[in-house]
């Protein structure tokens, strides 16, 4: 049986482009979800590509749509719309694979001069030096946490955090964060959920199942959960950051129980938060914590309190949300308190009490 999906990514750059070039696109969709096997729908290789497994279709004169369709099984992904130029140089060195570690659909992107070294694989269980942002880690710890094996070299040559931060738009989603918390002291086993015993690379459908996968990707079975996604797609793509299961990167056993004490910088006041609640953070007026900024987004961010630590959630914005001065991804942070959420000039402070 066909499936079609779509990446919170699509939605984001539609969200993006022009009106008419909106509408046009809803008209693609509408035919792709229907069918992506008719005639009428022309999908074009790419010689230039990266990813062999990359599509481009014609919406309109001057914009695409970039699709995957994997050789094996019957599942197409939407993944990008934009203007012709633009929907290019965004697919050319991306890769959209099954990490063999993991078992999640991870998208990622190759530098231009990256070529990994013969010599990589060679000491899979070898430490990495002392100087290295990963010291005393192994290449293969470094798989085992999503690290995709194409990106391997650049991250065993890390040096310090403002490398990491270079290299993070280049990683999967949620792979940064999995780095910072090894470099921080982390054990494996404390990131890692249980994994299965084997993964096929060439089953994107069973990818699409693994919860960090719908986190990024929504498989859609009706044209009314397409126009859902489509009427307000920035808003919609908070629906894939609420999991179906366990988070990946996760040790949800509370080991204290802490009280949270949660301050907006420039109000007066704190608010407390205790174990096991999960806070979203935005100008709605349902949030846990409204923030009174025009340039939040209506839900920015979550936090859930894990007990000895915070859970973040950076929610897909236009607005970027920053976790410890650093522009976070759409995805998990770990860390523990005290811990600063800026987004524009608000700033929240999450600090303990002990």
């Amino acid at each position: 049986m066909v499936k079609v999906a779509f990446s919170a990514d699509f939605l984001v750059a539609y969200s993006n482009i022009p009106k008419r070039a909106q509408k046009k696109a809803r008209e693609f969709t509408k035919k792709f979800l229907a069918d992506p096997r008719q005639a009428s729908i022309n999908y074009e290789s790419i010689s230039a590509m990266k990813d062999p497994k990359v599509r481009t279709v014609r919406i309109g004169l001057d914009y695409r749509a970039i699709v995957l369709h994997p050789p094996k099984g019957d599942v197409y992904v939407c993944v990008w719309v934009d203007h012709h130029d633009e929907a290019m140089a965004w697919a050319k060195n991306k890769r959209f694979e099954i990490n063999p570690q993991v078992g999640s659909f991870q998208v990622f992107e190759m530098q231009e001069s990256e070529a990994p070294p013969d010599e990589t694989l060679d000491a899979m269980h070898e430490p990495l030096p002392k100087g290295r942002l990963l010291a005393g880690r192994t290449p293969h710890e470094l798989l085992r946490a999503g690290v995709p094996e194409l990106l391997l070299p650049s991250v065993l040559r890390l040096e310090g955090d403002e490398q990491l931060d270079v290299l993070r738009p280049f990683l999967p989603n949620g792979v940064t964060d999995a780095l910072t918390m090894l470099a921080a002291g982390y054990e494996l086993d404390e990131l890692l959920a249980e994994r299965a015993a084997s993964v096929d690379t060439d089953d994107l459908q069973a990818a699409l199942e693994h919860p960090d996968s719908r986190r990024r990707f929504k498989v859609l079975d009706s044209e009314g959960q397409l126009d859902a996604l489509l009427t307000d797609p920035l808003e919609a793509t908070h629906t894939f950051a609420e999991p179906t299961a366990e988070p990946e990167f996760v040790d949800i056993t509370p080991r204290t129980e802490h009280i949270v004490h949660v301050r907006v910088v420039g109000t007066e006041g704190e608010l407390e938060m205790t174990p096991g609640e999960r806070w979203t953070c935005g100008r709605q007026s349902d949030c846990q914590l409204v923030l009174d900024d025009a340039r939040v987004s209506r839900r920015q961010f979550e936090v859930e309190h894990l007990g000895d630590r915070l859970h973040i959630t950076a929610l897909p914005s236009k607005n970027p949300t920053h976790i410890v001065g650093r522009r976070a991804a759409p995805d998990v942070y770990f860390s523990k308190p005290p811990i600063t959420v800026r987004v524009a000039e608000t700033e929240v402070v999450l600090r303990r009490s002990d």
